[in-house]
């Protein structure tokens, strides 16, 4: 097509459709030229100014969300201050409020405490167990672990699977050829 007519900057990628010449439709959508464009060689640069993004595009591109980082931290800064209490160093002498809710309340503090523990050592179970299960396996003879388990030797073929397991049958001559052949033949 850019052999033709050389004033054509850009080509579209063929798609299932086209316009037949004897067509009598007019309007809708023309899906020959839904497909993704490509510049016709040696016009590449023109197809580029055509688009491309500009350097005001760029520009807005760059720096409007930096604006909105930059406002949205500055609301925050000034705004957020106090929203979740002062830091207390601990002098008892500045807020110390004694409500029902404080945080320093007994009934709030120490169940707080107690269920943090609970979850933390349910969380951390497994794999206290796993670990001391594989010691014990290993000070007892029990071997294995390892990364591949108890074979200590990754699964790389039809034969060594077979090693491992012992419990296999042969393959037939005819199936061999169909699972991709001896592995002795070299």
């Amino acid at each position: 097509m850019c052999a033709k007519d050389k004033s054509i900057v850009e080509y579209y990628d063929t798609t299932g459709y086209r316009r037949i010449p004897l067509t009598t439709c007019s309007g809708g959508r023309d899906l020959e030229f839904t497909s993704r464009t490509r510049p016709c060689p040696g016009k590449e640069e023109e197809f580029n100014s055509r688009h491309g993004i500009s350097a005001a595009g760029l520009f807005f591109a760059i720096t409007i969300p930096i604006a909105l980082a930059s406002a949205a931290g500055y609301w925050v800064w000034r705004n957020w201050d106090g929203k979740f209490g002062r830091i207390q160093l601990g002098d008892g002498s500045a807020g110390s409020g004694s409500g029902a809710f404080d945080r320093d309340a007994p009934w709030i503090k120490f169940p707080v405490l107690a269920i943090s523990g609970i979850v933390a050592v349910l969380a951390a179970l497994p794999m206290v167990v796993g670990s001391l299960y594989r010691t014990v396996a290993t000070r007892f003879g029990r071997g294995g672990g390892g990364r591949y388990g108890p074979l200590e030797r990754p699964y790389t073929s039809r034969a060594s699977f077979a090693r491992g397991r012992g419990g296999y049958s042969v393959v037939d001559e005819e199936d061999e050829d169909f699972l991709g052949g001896e592995e002795d033949e070299a």
